[in-house]
């Protein structure tokens, strides 16, 4: 069974809100951004791909599409470990490469880049859609 999480970052988070989030454009278009970078990874990454390359991969698909990473630490995502002060985490000076840990994440936490210089952002609202990754020889694989 694969299991995908999708936050959605709200001020206020109502039921209500949340499926009117989903049927508007900002919703719908987060989505579809969020998809677009979780399909990438799963077409193009291999084993011998490092943490860096992915984030720098993520950044410049986030570019393109016109969004940000809304990350503290500006990363994509983590490897599993026992301990949390284990994890190496998806950035752009992390070298490890990918055939070097079992399981990793990759939750990309975004937002539409901001169109004014009023505003932050054209949107209140960022998402992060997470899923854990693991290879199979060459084949990257959803769990």
């Amino acid at each position: 069974m694969k299991l995908t999480w999708i936050f959605v970052l709200f001020p206020c988070t109502r039921l209500l809100e949340v499926n009117i989030f989903f049927r508007e454009s900002q919703g719908k278009l987060g989505l579809e951004v969020q998809n677009i970078l979780h399909n990438l990874l799963l077409e193009q990454a291999k084993p011998t791909w490092t943490f860096s390359k992915i984030h720098q991969t993520m950044m410049g698909v986030l570019e393109q599409q016109g969004w940000v990473n809304l990350d503290f630490k500006e990363n994509f995502g983590h490897t599993i470990e026992s301990s949390s002060e284990q994890r190496r985490f998806i950035t752009g000076d992390c070298n490890l490469c990918l055939n070097d840990t079992q399981f990793f994440t990759f939750e990309p936490h975004i937002q539409e880049k901001k169109k004014d210089e009023i505003f932050e952002s054209s949107t209140l609202f960022g998402i992060k859609k997470e899923n854990i990754y693991y290879f199979v020889g060459d084949s990257l694989h959803c769990l």
